[in-house]
């Protein structure tokens, strides 16, 4: 039953996302209902909460207390947002079949390759952005997002080695249909983490981590903003065209970074009237909209998963966040690009087994 429940969640976020529907469309109701109808059955069946999971629910509850008072936040949203949380802090206790969940995405993902074959053949000389592969999505970013949760899945749970030589084999040729490079990062620092981690040097993974971070932001105010003299190109992009460090900078330079945040609905409307589009940030996003308790709350939940997942789910684990310093996101949101690779990490907990690539 959590198996069916999860997967229907799931379903429905893709469903969501991929048909650009807002919270209050009848997509966004049903994956609403559904993430409620999951967190009521798991409690309803006696969960045992640890005292890391009270601290998060807890603190989730005291700041959306402050957030409703201190931000433009609407009440509904408040209930959503608090309910995510919830839903995460559920998920990591109750059992789920992790095989039948990456079955799932691996299928949905060949689908999405298989019925346009089309726009998959035209995708690889693509030179426009509009003209990249994107299958059932509406942007080729959203489907190489929704390729590195396929990857993770496949790697963590499916142990037939030819499926997973294969997914790994039209992950890597699907590079060059969405030509995301943030993908290409993604995949070869999973096989970092994974390595390092492998050779029982894990407690340098996170000073790695952390100094990848702090090297990422150093490119996107520092370096990219100097890389528009360069000719140089990766997947038929230049080193100037993602704008990032625009959104960034211009995040940075107007607002403070406070306790409770700035708003969610302050910054998104910020950025895309400056911008016209979200800010490609989910770390940024994050501090800025949600502000420091929030975002504390979110790395100790974080902290307390990657404890106890299996070696390959946490090269994933973080190879996730590094990606997500590039694309649009928010900690905690049941968003697709946003959640499942969290869910996916959790899922793991009931695979103990540290298996090789």
């Amino acid at each position: 039953m959590n198996t069916m429940l999860l997967g229907g969640f799931m379903a429905s976020s893709i469903v969501y996302t991929a048909n650009k529907a807002a919270p209050l469309s009848i997509e966004g109701i049903i994956m609403f209902v559904l993430m409620l109808v999951f967190i009521v059955w798991s409690i309803s069946r006696g969960l045992k909460f640890s005292f890391t999971d009270l601290f998060v629910i807890l603190g989730s509850i005291f700041y959306y207390s402050g957030y409703l008072l201190l931000t433009d936040a609407r009440l509904e949203n408040i209930a959503l947002y608090l309910s995510s949380i919830f839903f995460f802090v559920t998920l990591q206790k109750v059992r789920v079949a992790g095989r039948k969940i990456a079955i799932s995405l691996i299928l949905f993902w060949l689908l999405s390759i298989v019925l346009h074959p089309v726009e998959l053949i035209n995708s690889f000389a693509a030179t426009r952005v509009v003209d990249y592969f994107s299958g059932f999505f509406h942007n080729s970013n959203t489907f190489a997002a929704y390729s590195t949760v396929v990857l993770s899945a496949t790697f963590i749970f499916i142990e037939n080695r030819k499926l997973r030589w294969f997914v790994a084999i039209m992950f890597l040729v699907m590079l060059f249909a969405h030509h995301s490079r943030n993908t290409l990062l993604f995949v070869l620092l999973a096989y970092v983490f994974y390595f390092l981690l492998n050779r029982g040097k894990g407690k340098l993974v996170p000073w790695l981590f952390f100094i990848l971070v702090g090297g990422a932001f150093l490119f996107l105010v520092v370096i990219e903003p100097n890389l528009a003299a360069l000719d140089f190109a990766l997947f038929g992009k230049k080193a100037d065209t993602a704008g990032r460090s625009a959104q960034v900078l211009s995040v940075v330079n107007h607002f403070n970074i406070r306790w409770f945040g700035n708003g969610l609905d302050t910054i998104g409307k910020y950025t895309h009237d400056v911008n016209s589009y979200a800010l490609h940030n989910a770390w940024i996003n994050t501090l800025y909209s949600m502000g420091i308790i929030y975002s504390t709350l979110y790395i100790i939940f974080i902290r307390s998963i990657y404890r106890n997942i299996p070696i390959i789910a946490k090269s994933f684990l973080l190879s996730s966040h590094i990606y997500f310093f590039f694309e649009p996101g928010l900690f905690f949101s049941i968003l697709m690009v946003s959640s499942f690779p969290i869910i996916v990490a959790i899922i793991s907990q009931n695979k103990y087994e540290d298996r090789t690539l």
